[in-house]
């Protein structure tokens, strides 16, 4: 509870909670506390692991707290309607656009429907779906969106900070007929995100959790992931570009006739994966600040790398069968436990003639 209070504080300063729904909201949690048992815990929650992971830790507090705050925002009176295509609130409405606050939205949802400027605050909204539709320039803070869908049109310039959401799908007829751009993640859980014949462009990881990434005949480009953990991947006839991964961890992935170019990647683990087909142009895979780059139980077949450099990385239990290297650099590089020092030693390691 000490860790839902600073965040209800620090709200206030920020100015997204005004003092009176500040107070409010605390009032209501104490209440909330007192009703609990002697343990200080729900005898309806489940019991927590006491080793619970950093990460597991973080999604339960924002799960927990959005949950806590939304509950309090329907017991004070706070509520959220849809009305001619438009996001209203009882709270307050700004110039720029409309602000919910402990609020709930239930399913919105239309064709060549806009929905623009919008702040939604410790709030909950259980469906989006939207057909030739525009999502741009809003903000989720502690917010839970249980369902994002879009067909044939755009979601951009949204940022979403220490929120929950089960699964964003975007679908189109080609890569510019769906697009998700300049949408960050900070400090938040995503369930899935699943792009088919779409394109993610100018986006952000930022010490997110995202427990599904599927890319079907889509498009990533200029994408951070920064602190982030993936715990499955997808990828399948897709192309990315510009991808900068720092810092983080990719699981389980399953890579097809991926093209994948002008890719940077440091101090970040990618551990149990399959790559099939595709080209790798201009990448760079790198020990940096001190921090290794590895590749565990990896297989790599069929590809063609060029231009690539591996530099300061270690490759545990990996598998490279039937490449075409062109112009690769290996420096200083720990290949189940042999260090290579050269384009013919690293040919050599993988059986390459």
């Amino acid at each position: 509870m000490k860790n839902e209070i600073l965040q209800i504080l620090q709200m206030q300063e920020e100015g997204k909670l005004t003092r009176e729904q500040a107070a409010e909201l605390l009032s209501v949690l104490a209440d909330g506390a007192r009703e609990k048992g002697p343990s200080g815990t729900d005898a309806r929650e489940a019991p927590r692991p006491e080793r619970a992971s950093a990460a597991r830790q973080a999604s339960a507090a924002i799960s927990g707290f959005v949950d806590s705050a939304v509950a309090a925002g329907a017991t004070v009176g706070r509520a959220a309607s849809v009305w001619s295509s438009e996001i209203l609130t009882r709270i307050h409405r700004d110039e720029g656009g409309n602000t919910l606050t402990l609020s709930k939205l239930a399913t919105p949802s239309g064709n060549d429907y806009t929905c623009r400027g919008n702040t939604l605050n410790v709030s909950k909204v259980s469906d989006l779906l939207l057909d030739h539709a525009a999502f741009s320039d809003n903000s989720f803070n502690a917010s839970r969106l249980t369902f994002a869908g879009l067909r044939h049109g755009r979601i951009a310039q949204c940022q979403f900070s220490g929120s929950s959401l089960s699964h964003v799908t975007l679908e189109g007829s080609d890569t510019a007929d769906a697009l998700l751009r300049a949408v960050v993640f900070n400090g938040s859980k995503v369930t899935r995100v699943t792009l088919h014949s779409a394109t993610w462009e100018a986006g952000a990881l930022m010490a997110t959790v995202l427990k599904d990434l599927t890319l079907t005949n889509a498009t990533l480009t200029d994408a951070r992931f920064n602190d982030a953990a993936v715990a499955s991947v997808t990828l399948e006839n897709a192309h990315v570009r510009g991808l900068l991964l720092e810092r983080s961890s990719l699981a389980s992935l399953t890579i097809k006739d991926l093209t994948l170019e002008q890719v940077h990647i440091g101090a970040t683990r990618l551990a149990e994966t399959t790559i099939s087909g595709g080209a790798w142009k201009n990448v760079k895979f790198r020990r940096d600040s001190g921090r290794e780059s590895s590749l565990d139980a990896t297989t790599f077949s069929n590809c063609t790398l060029s231009d690539c450099d591996f530099v300061g990385c270690t490759f545990r239990r990996t598998s490279l069968i039937n490449l075409t290297l062109t112009g690769v650099t290996v420096r200083n590089v720990d290949f189940t436990g042999m260090a290579l020092e050269s384009d013919e030693a690293f040919r050599k390691a993988a059986g390459i003639a």
